[in-house]
């Protein structure tokens, strides 16, 4: 009898360590790049902007992709210019990365996207890079690249700027045409925002 108990206490805590292994944590010096923005006022929110882990993208076996994304409030970015440290930190790298030819990922999928536009792109993602602006949450996603599908593996949302675990694995999801997770797909998978 104590052997089974002892073997399902350790079937739990196995358990326990693969999930873990599922969703890793992500860096604290991550590469953030924009890929749209979302308007969540109607359920009591507010402008958002979305950002997703480039260089901590994961491309699984079967060609799935597992990548962290992050949500900022629109106002937190007005609040960087607040701190004139902070957004003379974020204005020089900004200006650097545009000065070395640098184009968002977001901007190759969006042709017609203005100078300014650029810019502005830029700027929210040295921003999202610098750190230290509140988020509203952040997903860890797995996307079907060759079905055009999505699901979340993980949610933390942020309680009084802290962040709090709320979700675990949702089911898998048809990725709409020409929306925000569409762009996602497009970054984390091949580029192009062509049919799938």
């Amino acid at each position: 009898m104590k052997l089974s108990a002892h073997m399902s206490l350790s079937a739990l805590l196995l358990a326990g360590c693969l999930l873990v292994v599922t969703i890793p944590s992500r860096a604290e010096q991550a590469d953030w790049k924009l890929y749209g923005s979302l308007d969540f006022r109607a359920a009591g929110g507010q402008p958002s902007a979305v950002f997703l882990e480039q260089g901590g993208v994961m491309r699984q076996a079967d060609g799935k992709r597992r990548v962290w994304s992050k949500t900022i409030p629109m106002r937190e970015f007005d609040q960087v210019s607040a701190d004139s440290v902070k957004f003379s930190a974020v204005v020089q790298r900004a200006a650097n990365l545009h000065e070395q030819g640098y184009l968002p990922p977001f901007a190759k999928l969006d042709p017609d996207l203005s100078e300014e536009d650029i810019k502005d792109v830029v700027y929210k993602e040295v921003a999202a890079d610098i750190g230290g602006l509140p988020i509203a949450n952040e997903t860890y996603y797995e996307v079907d690249c060759g079905q055009g599908k999505l699901r979340e593996l993980g949610t933390r949302k942020s309680v009084k700027n802290m962040l709090t675990e709320i979700a675990g694995i949702k089911d898998w999801q048809d990725i709409p045409r020409d929306s925000v997770a569409d762009v996602m797909r497009a970054m984390v998978c091949d580029g192009t925002r062509e049919k799938h």
